[in-house]
């Protein structure tokens, strides 16, 4: 069980939502609570953009405070309650400020992300500032600028790219009976590296 809840206002503070999780022993080792614990931050992020989240857990519990290191929590401070030391820890979505996300931050870690497809050559995930109710991103992993620098030498990837965009487009029109697909140029394009979106539904 992983959670996200409202953290009580009479504890001590560094944010307003608490990340926390139960896992059953039998479970333990497997980095199940890893990766399910790095899903919930990363869309809390796309749901409460610039909101921090909180995690509380005993400095005698080894594991949790190596989980809470391994995600990105920074330590805010140490306290006693019910009987033991507590340790509090924050966790803020990082601010990108480069021009390629993608090679910078997707590909090299997609456990950040809320990933619908990844092989070797094609990476496709949840946008993380999602401008429609459903927008998926689909990446080659090889960097290519952009649709029109492509050339010979990438057809390989190209093919295996719309491929999973044709596949993601369609369970997407199956799922909400519409869907549209984009990629943009030029100034219309932040983030130098081909990236192509596939939404539906209203615009947020």
């Amino acid at each position: 069980m992983v959670t996200l809840d409202p953290r009580d206002p009479n504890r001590r503070g560094a944010a307003s939502t608490e990340l926390g999780y139960m896992f059953l022993p039998t479970s333990w080792g497997h980095g199940y609570a890893a990766e399910a614990c790095a899903a919930a931050p990363n869309w809390f992020a796309t749901a409460r953009p610039g909101e921090s989240v909180a995690l509380t857990t005993q400095t005698a519990n080894t594991r949790s405070l190596r989980l809470a290191e391994k995600l990105g929590f920074t330590e805010v401070s140490r306290f006693h309650e019910y009987g033991a030391e507590q340790w509090l820890g924050v966790w803020s979505a990082p601010h990108y400020s480069g021009d390629d996300f993608y090679c910078d931050i997707a590909i090299p870690d997609p456990s950040r992300l809320d990933v619908v497809h990844e092989d070797e050559l094609v990476l496709a995930f949840h946008h993380t500032r999602p401008f429609w109710e459903t927008h998926i991103v689909i990446v080659p992993k090889r960097h290519i600028a952009s649709l029109t620098t492509v050339d010979s030498s990438d057809e390989q990837v190209m093919r295996r790219l719309f491929e999973v965009v044709q596949s993601i487009a369609g369970e997407t029109e199956r799922t909400t009976g519409a869907a549209a697909v984009l990629t943009n140029l030029g100034e219309y394009q932040d983030s130098k590296h081909l990236h192509i979106h596939v939404h539906s539904g209203a615009r947020r």
